[in-house]
This record gives C-alpha cells, structure tokens and sequence, in this order.
C-alpha cells in the first residue's frame, strides 16, 4: 500500500473558541502510517499545548466499472479515503482523550 501524504495545518483557539489566537503548526505527515502519524500528533500537542479537534478533509476517486476495474484501483481508493482518516483519527485521539473534550470531523470524498 502506496504511502498517502497529509498535511496538516492546525491553528489555536481562545477559550471562546471563536478567534484564534497567533498559534498555528504545521506539518506534512504520512497518514498510512500510524507511527509517524502519532509522532506529528505528539509533536502538534507539544507545540501549542494541546489538540482541541481534527477536522480530517481527505479523498479520491477512480472512475472505472466494477466489471473492468483493478483490484490495485480499489486498494488506492481504500488507502486514500478510508485508511488516511482511521490512522488520523486513531493518532490524535489520545489528545481528545487527554483534554476530556475534542472533535473529530471526517468529510469524505463525493464520488
């Protein structure tokens, strides 16, 4: 399975949660990978003290038929749609977790 890049832009909110305030991280991680996932995560958290939410916005498409599509058309568009998100949403996560509160968005691809 092909290795999917994300990137990441992740700014701070005041309490409110309304404005942000000047803090913003970024990073371009692998997202088939749960380990260098888990590491961006960690080092986001560090940075700006915390993960209030993930809004994961991730996919693809490959238009062939069933019929005469490849086996290798469907584990790319597995890869890029689903697995991206599962191995995001798994890495950030214990962030949620750790804050007692968080969001996690996963807008899919409309194909």
């Amino acid at each position: 399975m092909g290795g999917w890049r994300s990137t990441f832009f992740t700014v701070r909110l005041n309490p409110d949660y309304r404005t942000p305030t000047n803090s913003l991280a970024y990073c371009i991680i692998c997202t088939s990978s749960p380990d260098s996932a888990g590491a961006a995560f960690s080092r986001i958290a560090g940075e700006l003290g915390g993960i209030d939410a993930l809004v994961n916005v991730a996919g693809g498409f490959v238009w062939e038929t069933v019929e005469t599509g490849s086996i290798e058309s469907w584990d790319r568009m597995y890869g890029m749609n689903l697995r991206t998100a599962v191995v995001a949403s798994q890495a950030v996560l214990p962030h949620l977790l750790a804050k007692g509160a968080g969001r996690l968005v996963n807008v899919g691809a409309l194909a």
